[in-house]
């Protein structure tokens, strides 16, 4: 038998434990967190374990660390989309809905930019859109990174010295042969595809990164800064 508090629903609850042992070991975490449960104690009836009432207090304070938790989570996905909307001011893609669709995938993006799209964007209408977004030939790289371009300016103007950080490197798509626009990238042009990437970081004499200045590719045997 769980005590729990009327606002603690069963599906925010760890599975219950089999034996004393196991209940322990999943109290004892929440326990340690905090003085206020210093103490605790159990109640046995004949065969099984049965929680006393000082377990439900155990249990309201892993609701409401959950509860927090997903206030972050929202507060960190306001303060992303407060901060894309000004680095992105004034991006023109043509259509209201791209310009949506596009400040949509750097939130994903920017939260998971170690995994794979579908991942990243998190479900199946998400990530249909970001494949969407990707296809659609209205969708240039130089419009959506020209408002990023200008808000990097912005940010340097009031530094007296900037360093232009700048290098070329290869791309490999030679996994993904029927991809348009790709280029020999290496000797053997048969096999090595992909793209030369020529970025410039803007950066600050003390190492805090303003933004990129201007950004080259070219499929072409040649690296763009030779």
């Amino acid at each position: 038998t769980v005590l729990l508090r009327p606002f603690v629903t069963p599906t925010s609850l760890p599975q219950k434990p089999t034996n004393v042992e196991e209940q322990l070991g999943v109290l004892q975490p929440a326990l340690s967190l905090t003085h206020r449960f210093e103490k605790y104690s159990m109640c046995q009836n004949g065969a099984s374990v049965s929680f006393c009432p000082c377990t439900s207090t155990v249990y309201d304070y892993l609701w409401w660390m959950r509860t927090l938790s997903k206030r972050k989570h929202q507060q960190a996905n306001q303060d992303i989309q407060l901060w894309i909307d000004k680095e992105f001011v004034g991006l023109d893609l043509g259509e209201i809905r791209l310009d949506h669709r596009f400040k949509r995938i750097v939130a994903d993006f920017s939260q998971r930019p170690h995994c794979s799209i579908p991942n990243a964007s998190g479900c199946w209408p998400a990530t249909k859109g970001a494949y969407r977004f990707f296809a659609n030939p209205k969708v240039q790289a130089t419009k959506m990174l020209e408002p990023h371009f200008q808000s990097t300016i912005h940010r340097g103007k009031s530094q007296e010295v900037i360093l232009a950080l700048q290098d070329s490197t290869k791309l490999n798509f030679s996994h993904h042969p029927r991809t348009q626009g790709l280029g020999p990238i290496a000797n053997n042009s048969n096999k090595t595809i992909g793209f030369w990437l020529h970025p410039t970081l803007a950066v600050t004499p003390d190492g805090t990164a303003l933004g990129l200045r201007s950004e080259e590719h070219t499929s072409e045997l040649q690296s763009p800064d030779h």
